[in-house]
């Protein structure tokens, strides 16, 4: 098993329900939060492969997320899994996986802690 993260290529490749091991790199194309019919909001980001390449796939997460669009990506840990949504490749991260804004970006190259849990 490799430590390399997988690109969203490769993910969207996956089976419907199969668990991304040991996680992926990505480009945040966008990222806002959705409404709940509770109040609330979840977020929802579109992520493509960080060259340009390839598909896209949908992350969703109850937390504000720590990245914008623009910066790059890794998820990492355990309980990431690859669903679909009425045909569009989605990803789900439990609260074991952990999001880190790869520091090549000049919005976070200031010394901050970028790993955060999803």
């Amino acid at each position: 098993m490799s430590n390399q993260p997988l690109t969203i290529s490769q993910v969207i490749t996956l089976p419907v329900d199969s668990w991304v091991s040991p996680g992926f790199a990505a480009v945040v194309l966008d990222v806002k939060p959705i409404p709940m019919k509770k109040g609330g909001n979840f977020y929802k980001a579109v992520l493509g492969d960080q060259d340009g390449s390839g598909g896209t796939a949908e992350l969703s997460m109850f937390t504000v997320p720590k990245f914008k669009t623009g910066d790059s990506i890794e998820v990492m840990g355990q309980g990431i899994k690859r669903g679909d949504y009425m045909g569009k490749a989605q990803l789900k991260a439990g609260d074991k996986a952990h999001v880190t804004v790869l520091p090549n970006n000049p919005s976070k190259s200031q010394g901050i802690d970028q790993r955060e849990p999803i």
